[in-house]
């Protein structure tokens, strides 16, 4: 083979391994960046406006952040199974009925999806803890992982609960989108007797398959599949997890705890269908709320009605000392 040859392979060599890394580092960057490491940004009106869906529920929800910040809450801390200090917001009741624990969803925080809730909860009479997931605001971690380690963590906040009140009354768990599937994939864990129920709102099934989702049928990506087991590969090298290493359906095989499963019939970032694969995979007691028309985390807005209804006769069902359980 002579030098003009060589030089020829040699070129083309260089070009395929130039489009590799760039194919490579596209995902990196433009995927595994964006989706699996913390972000630190700060919604600004614009975001809160297409987030809310209506300028009514952005004023609602920043009379209630503002209503959480009068009450004087504090900052109380826990550490990870593998190291991480981890923050939460509680604000005390002084005659709590027990303690709700709230988990907020992907690149979110505690008060921008349960500011509202919060206050419902207070004036229900309960203590509610509001935690910042790892990776997220005052919680260290670099990585998010969909719930594959976040699960530990809620059970080192439920955990952390009972150490401060004991096991004598009531903790009622609720978690939205990704920390909906957080909270599902945690009652596979061994969970004190006294968790008398799940709310889970807008969850998706796995890492995996919300990820597929979002690639392939929300955003139609060309290569779609070869971009996903790359992703796949980076999150086990840099995050420490992978993408199928665990689902709310592997969790609700062993789950004895109620759930009330919440979906909006217009979510077009976690799809209503994977609600209803978790509740009918759900052995435990069940209830299903579905929320007409409601978009992506704001089912709570979209039919504050019927949300609080079905959650005052699910925790007074459920609750230690009203269901006999």
């Amino acid at each position: 083979m002579n030098r003009k040859v060589l030089g020829i392979v040699g070129i083309v060599l260089a070009v395929a391994l130039l489009v590799v890394l760039v194919y490579f580092a596209g995902i990196y960057f433009f995927l595994f960046r964006t989706t699996f490491v913390r972000s630190d940004y700060v919604p600004d009106a614009k975001d809160d406006l297409e987030y809310y869906a209506t300028e009514e529920n952005v004023a609602a929800h920043y009379a209630d952040v503002e209503w959480f910040n009068s009450m004087s809450p504090e900052l109380v801390d826990t550490v990870s199974f593998d190291g991480l200090k981890l923050v939460a917001w509680r604000l005390e009741h002084e005659d709590s009925k027990g303690t709700i624990l709230l988990m907020h969803g992907f690149h979110s925080d505690p008060l921008r999806e349960y500011a509202t809730l919060a206050r419902f909860y207070y004036n229900e009479g309960y203590t509610v803890l509001l935690p910042y997931e790892r990776a997220h605001g005052k919680s260290e971690g670099k990585y998010l992982t969909f719930g594959i380690k976040e699960r530990y963590d809620c059970q080192t906040w439920i955990n952390f609960i009972n150490d401060c009140y004991g096991m004598e009354k009531d903790v009622f768990v609720q978690g939205i989108s990704m920390g909906c599937a957080t909270v599902v994939m945690s009652t596979g864990l061994e969970l004190p007797f006294n968790v008398r129920g799940i709310i889970a709102d807008c969850g998706f099934t796995s890492p995996y398959e919300i990820t597929y989702w979002t690639i392939n049928t929300k955003r139609n990506m060309i290569l779609g599949n070869s971009i996903l087991s790359v992703g796949g590969m980076m999150t086990r090298l840099f995050a420490d997890f992978d993408l199928n290493e665990y689902s709310t359906l592997n969790a609700l095989n062993k789950n004895h705890i109620p759930i009330l499963f919440i979906t909006g019939t217009a979510d077009e970032t976690v799809p209503m269908e994977m609600t209803i694969q978790n509740f009918q995979a759900c052995r435990a007691p069940k209830e299903l709320l579905l929320v007409e028309n409601s978009p992506h985390a704001i089912n709570y807005y979209t039919d504050a009605a019927n949300y609080e209804r079905k959650l005052s006769k699910f925790m007074e069902k459920y609750g230690l000392f009203n269901s006999g359980l």
